[in-house]
């Protein structure tokens, strides 16, 4: 009797339908081919940047017969591999390879530059000490692989920004706003140059009658991120779930700006429910920097292959 009780309270879960915090019907951001070509991008110019450096000042120090001496190692033998390896892991680990200000932190840069230098030193005398790098080698290298690195992406960022001001290389976004604030936020929005608004729209299309409608009107457009204010969503924050199920990243604008930012620099919150699993943004970035590293160090395989004695004589 009882039990017959219970399973009459039950909920038919089959009438729930499905649980938008599910991350099996969660999908990849969009977007997310312009993120891997940049780190992809960024990641070939700094083993471009690290390659020059290692040559360069194996040709300016101290020459000795060892593999650390990139531009006339022993036998063709050379750790360039594990120079890039090293370099680009920890440049990584350090984050320098996300979107946003991470890659243009310079200082960062030369503060992992120098680390992993160190870390090489220390390889170098505990893998092999009758082989070592000269110090005049090391000394150049680690100056010449900071500058290299720096402005190699100094480069690619003055690239991006100008192809940017051209209107090329920029994220299709929608802007759901008060109308009082939406002359502002979309003049905020268009300062950063990142940024393709494609339409407008009030706090009303995130109402029920209307979500469906909005929601299929991003996918049909194309939308990269949607930037919505704080008035229009903060009493219906929920709605961050069908955001990150359609991919899309949601970014939420401050409505009394100047109080939280004074500087009247350009911030916004970007909203991700938690999950508990991976989300697909995490695993973006952890495949995207996987796919660079090993491109990376096949690059630098196929360059030791040609410089390699073994490969002309075979």
């Amino acid at each position: 009797m009882a039990s017959n009780h219970l399973s009459a309270l039950k909920p038919d879960v089959r009438s729930l339908g499905s649980d938008l915090r599910s991350p099996s019907i969660t999908r990849f951001r969009r977007g997310i081919v312009i993120k891997w070509m940049r780190v992809i991008l960024l990641v070939i110019s700094d083993a471009v940047s690290i390659t020059s450096a290692w040559w360069l000042a194996s040709l300016l120090g101290t020459p000795l017969a060892s593999p650390w001496h990139v531009s006339h190692s022993a036998q063709g033998v050379t750790l360039l591999p594990l120079i890039l390896a090293v370099i680009i892991g920890i440049v990584g680990a350090r984050g320098l390879y996300k979107a946003g200000n991470h890659r243009r932190d310079y200082l960062a840069l030369i503060k992992s530059v120098s680390l992993a230098e160190v870390l090489l030193l220390l390889i170098a005398f505990l893998y092999e000490p009758d082989q070592t790098i000269s110090r005049s080698t090391f000394l150049l290298s680690w100056f010449l692989t900071a500058v290299f690195t720096s402005a190699g992406r100094f480069c690619l960022d003055f690239s991006t920004h100008f192809l940017r001001k051209l209107g090329a290389v920029r994220y299709s976004v929608f802007l759901i706003s008060e109308r009082e604030n939406r002359e502002r936020h979309s003049h905020l929005i268009e300062q950063e140059s990142h940024y393709n608004i494609i339409e407008i729209a009030d706090a009303s299309a995130l109402d029920r009658a209307n979500r469906q409608k909005t929601f299929e009107s991003l996918r049909s457009l194309g939308i990269v991120e949607t930037f919505v204010s704080w008035q229009a969503i903060h009493r219906r924050l929920y709605l961050c779930w069908h955001f990150q199920r359609a991919g899309i990243t949601l970014r939420i604008l401050p409505t009394n700006w100047e109080s939280f930012f004074p500087d009247r620099s350009f911030k916004c919150w970007e909203m991700f429910p938690p999950l508990l699993s991976l989300r697909p943004s995490l695993w973006e970035a952890i495949i995207g920097l996987s796919v660079a590293l090993i491109f990376a160090v096949g690059l630098s395989c196929l360059w030791c292959c040609f410089r390699s004695t073994l490969f002309w004589q075979y």
